[in-house]
């Protein structure tokens, strides 16, 4: 499809490689079949037609691995100042790809525009990210080692099926990340983690806390080897800025 073609092209330099085409009124539809409603604002069409057909448009979710990493750290001083420089790195590399169509609208997970996007569904329903045991969604090639950053509308067509799901992960895995998700609910473990027990000893040390929920990815056999760097993980758990 030309539109994601011309989006990853944006969006891929950016650290955002992953973007899951769908169309918009078929996830609408499953939203509200789960109870999360959700109107993505494309409109109805006005047609002499006696049983118009709903109007559809084309939606990319769009997420990232850890290729964020780099292209965000380079861009990181243009943003030190904002609240939250990921979000404002997110938003900016959104409006480069919305900018190209005059109809384009976006969604953001971290709830801009006042708006709260159900994205960990909508990830599910795309049939390329379901949701695993942890309640975590499973790439197929990265693991529970990506973060969904937000939803693209283009007026464009949307996919010419329906987007046949993929073998999840998870199927016949014996759910480490279930025990790993209760325990660090609970609250009980005391000690780090051996596997990212050095991040407590690094300048901004990582909380035996934020280890436990840390270790909910972390014993996931899916993706092993696309591990955050251990920058990328003291900044989305400990908000340690990288150098600029």
């Amino acid at each position: 499809m030309e539109a994601v073609v011309r989006v990853l092209r944006v969006l891929q330099p950016l650290g955002f490689d992953c973007v899951i085409p769908f169309s918009v009124r078929s996830i609408e539809a499953g939203l509200s079949r789960l109870g999360s409603p959700f109107d993505f604002g494309i409109g109805t069409t006005e047609l002499a037609a006696p049983d118009p057909s709903p109007p559809d448009a084309l939606g990319l979710l769009v997420a990232n691995s850890g290729a964020l990493w780099g292209p965000f750290q380079r861009q990181f001083p243009k943003f030190m100042t904002y609240p939250n420089p990921l979000d404002a790195y997110t938003e900016a590399s959104f409006a480069e790809v919305s900018g190209q169509w005059e109809d384009a609208r976006t969604f953001f997970s971290h709830g801009a525009l006042g708006r709260r996007l159900p994205i960990q569904k909508i990830a599910d329903l795309s049939g390329e990210l379901p949701l695993g045991p942890a309640h975590l969604n499973v790439h197929p090639l990265y693991g529970p080692w990506i973060a969904l950053r937000g939803v693209l509308v283009l007026p464009s067509e949307p996919p010419p099926k329906a987007i046949e799901a993929v073998t999840s992960p998870c199927l016949g895995c014996s759910a480490p990340c279930r025990p790993a998700l209760e325990e660090a609910l609970a609250g009980k473990q005391r000690e780090p983690w051996p596997e990212f027990a050095h991040l407590s000893l690094t300048q901004n040390p990582l909380s035996v806390r934020a280890q436990t929920f840390l270790r909910v990815r972390g014993v996931c056999p899916a993706g092993r080897g696309h591990r955050y760097s251990d920058e990328q993980i003291l900044y989305h758990y400990r908000r340690a800025f990288p150098a600029s």
